[in-house]
């Protein structure tokens, strides 16, 4: 500005904040004290100005930025200046509690636009504002629609909107609606708890796809003391299918500031390969396609787990779950299944240990039922897998993973090592091993490393010899004790011993 005042009608500009390919937004001084002032820089932004003054005029809300003045030509516009950052910023420092009751406030104000048949079309993070006293305001609405009519969504030319938190109704072209907004939010909410964006990646292509083609990680996976209400209801935000998000931005307040005292629910680490997978499974089952899933391995390898995530995910899509009956009839199981298959996509849920399951999952596959069918299985199964189906085997645990679990569950984290060499990285043996990880105080190290090898089961003495790098002998000196004071049992014939207690 050279140095001297810049006047734009009775505004003098003091600092520019901003700029995009059609408009600047600057700090300035006005008759009643500091506002952003928007200036166009095109005719398409001058469009944008007269389109979001007209928007903003007639609305005041807490949590909706406030017009103060306009150029009815679109060359300017004053809005209420926040004295604030974008809410992912301010939310980095903040509790699970305080970033909830932000987020109700948000939707409060969504819920506002929406009673007035404005849907905002582009909510993020940088068009959250929050002032110094934690109120936060929507701003930029330059790409809002009015509803004419409530049940006929405004017409929109093309994807218009922020990759990362556009909707996937918004990615395919179609115009935006309240669940929408829904989305976005939730997607938001997904940022501002986790520190990342539901698909983590920078790349435009693939996050014009990813939304079309998979799911979020559930955000406990990245937080795990995550309160489980708050998690479980950013994953409704976010369905693919619009009509299971919630449809009142008022009702996600509430159930916002309901989430401020819940508490976390179960965690679930690692594997993301095969969750991934598995999300990617459900939303082409969501779509009418068949789809078999094996999910084979030990016990306590995470099976369950990796079911159990999979049919949330497919439930809060809306397909139907049906748990098959063991000694139930094949046939008439195959003709339940196709009944209601036909109404909606199903997930059905089979264990390969029970009498004619393989042969059911093959028939069901075969009659190309819409829906995903998951099998627990110990082993591959080959029949299966000739038909087509995908094979899954958890994968262990990491050390790290490991470490993070044991934080979460309030034991040692500096044990995580020894744990996870003992438990092979199996979730399940992991969380048994913990249950029986009290040691008596008045053991020694080398005791204490052969009753938490022993915890897994029988264990041959020999290997807990070559483990320990001991003779016979000595390795006889520290088990007496042990077996003694009835810490270790050993077997008949003296070869293996097992932890008792």
């Amino acid at each position: 500005m050279d140095g001297k005042p810049d006047k734009v009608a009775s505004y003098t500009r003091t600092l520019r904040l901003g700029a995009g390919p059609h408009a600047e937004v600057w700090r300035a001084q006005g008759p009643r004290g500091p506002v952003a002032l928007k200036i166009a820089t095109s005719a398409a932004g001058r469009q944008m100005l007269r389109h979001e003054a007209a928007i903003l005029d007639p609305l005041r809300h807490p949590g909706v930025v406030r017009l103060e003045a306009r150029d009815l030509d679109g060359a300017w516009m004053a809005v209420e200046l926040v004295e604030g950052g974008p809410i992912d910023a301010w939310a980095r420092a903040r509790s699970h509690r305080d970033v909830a009751l932000a987020l109700s406030r948000v939707a409060e104000g969504l819920a506002f636009l929406h009673a007035h048949q404005v849907v905002h079309g582009d909510l993020k993070p940088s068009n959250v504002l929050v002032d110094d006293h934690d109120q936060p305001r929507i701003i930029d609405l330059g790409l809002a629609a009015i509803r004419r009519d409530a049940e006929d969504p405004p017409a929109r030319d093309g994807f218009r909107g922020t990759l990362g938190f556009a909707a996937p109704e918004l990615l395919q072209g179609l115009p935006p609606t309240p669940r929408t907004d829904i989305y976005a939010l939730g997607a938001l909410a997904y940022r501002l708890v986790t520190g990342t964006t539901p698909f983590p990646t920078s790349d435009p292509a693939a996050l014009a796809v990813l939304p079309l083609q998979t799911l979020p990680l559930p955000p406990s996976a990245l937080v795990p003391d995550l309160p489980q209400q708050l998690g479980e209801l950013v994953l409704r935000m976010m369905t693919r299918a619009a009509p299971q998000r919630p449809a009142d931005a008022g009702v996600v307040a509430a159930a916002l500031r309901s989430c401020v005292e819940g508490t976390a629910g179960p965690v679930v680490l690692g594997m993301l390969r095969d969750r991934d997978s598995l999300r990617r499974m459900v939303v082409q089952a969501s779509e009418g396609r068949p789809v078999l899933a094996v999910l084979h391995g030990a016990p306590g390898s995470g099976r369950s787990t990796l079911i159990r995530e999979a049919t949330e995910a497919a439930r809060r899509e809306g397909m139907q779950l049906v748990r098959h009956q063991p000694g139930q009839d094949t046939a008439q199981a195959l003709e339940g299944i196709v009944a209601e298959a036909r109404r909606r996509p199903t997930v059905v849920v089979m264990d390969a240990t029970h009498d004619g399951v393989p042969q059911l999952a093959a028939r069901l596959f075969s009659r190309r039922v819409p829906g995903l069918i998951l099998v627990r299985a110990p082993r591959p199964i080959g029949a299966l897998l000739t038909l087509g189906a995908r094979h899954l085997s958890p994968s262990p645990l990491s050390v790290e993973e490991t470490e993070l679990l044991l934080l979460h569950l309030g034991h040692d984290p500096a044990t995580a090592a020894e744990l996870h060499l003992v438990s092979g990285g199996r979730p399940g043996a992991l969380k048994t091993l913990l249950g029986r990880q009290a040691m008596p105080a008045d053991i020694s190290d080398r005791e204490r490393e052969i009753l938490l090898f022993a915890s897994r089961g029988p264990v041959p003495v020999v290997d807990i010899a070559r483990r320990l790098d001991l003779g016979e002998h000595d390795l006889l000196d520290l088990l007496d004790p042990l077996l003694d004071r009835g810490l270790l049992a050993e077997s008949a014939d003296g070869a293996t011993v097992e932890r008792t207690s």
